[in-house]
């Protein structure tokens, strides 16, 4: 029943996309954002070919309609700090955000969202174990720490799994992958993309490397402001169907895939 809903949701979707943008076109929208740090994967504006998957997001928004446009914050923001600027109105959008109980009370999903993500874990590659669930590294008892992010999603999740040692102490992906290679801890919990982005950054592949184990998959979004009009939250609803539909979302989400 839950991926029947989702299904017609998502259909609605489309069906509004046919639509709408052309009633809205020649209506300006300008849209408050900002970058988050320490997410290479979905935003490094230093890198002209790659500069992220949240950045190429917004530029074929702009594309779809040319009548909306977004303003970034020149200085990336910490996840946290972004989300209250969100709920406080301060901003209007935030793009790659997971869902959680908490954000779904105060930020506005749209039907469609931007990519798909499977939660992995890294380990040492002079390190044996292997694990295939939650339970398995329950069972590791002090030896089965895990490092994930402080303040994202990810730490939400295992914290709601009950039982495990997770370690918060950085919100610094490429940090904790050194913490990793130098047996700080026994695994690193965050989204297979973005554990194979940094561990290549880093240049840490002969240290590194990813369990097969998938823990989780879910999807990625681009929220907004339960503050903006419900017109202007159909336009973004129906210009996001528009881009899942003719593929452009499947398509640059494998440029920064690397699974």
């Amino acid at each position: 029943m839950r991926g029947a809903s989702k299904a017609v949701r998502v259909l609605a979707a489309l069906l509004l996309a046919a639509c709408w943008l052309p009633a809205q076109a020649g209506s300006p929208l300008w849209l408050r954002t900002a970058d988050v740090d320490n997410n290479r994967i979905l935003f490094d504006r230093a890198d002209p070919q790659q500069p992220g998957l949240c950045v190429e997001i917004q530029r074929a928004m702009e594309q779809a309609d040319p009548d909306l446009h977004f303003k970034s914050d020149p200085v990336p923001l910490p996840m946290a700090r972004s989300q209250a600027y969100l709920a406080s109105n301060r901003l209007d959008m935030l793009c790659g955000l997971l869902k959680t109980p908490e954000r779904l009370t105060r930020f506005y999903y749209p039907a469609t969202p931007v990519f798909d993500i499977r939660h992995k874990v890294a380990v040492r590659v002079s390190d044996d174990v292997s694990v295939q669930s939650f339970d398995d590294i329950r069972r590791l008892g002090p030896e089965g720490l895990i490092m994930t992010p402080y303040g994202g999603a990810f730490a939400d999740y295992l914290k709601r799994q009950g039982g495990l040692r997770v370690d918060t102490a950085s919100k610094d992906m490429a940090l904790m992958l050194h913490w990793l290679a130098g047996g700080y801890a026994r695994f690193l919990y965050h989204s297979e993309s973005s554990l194979r982005a940094y561990i290549r950054h880093e240049g840490l592949q002969d240290k590194v490397r990813l369990l097969p184990a998938v823990f989780y998959e879910e999807s990625a979004y681009i929220v907004f402001s339960r503050q903006l009009p419900t017109a202007e939250l159909q336009r973004l609803e129906a210009v996001l169907a528009q881009l899942a539909r003719q593929g452009t979302l499947k398509r640059l989400y494998a440029r920064y895939a690397d699974e």
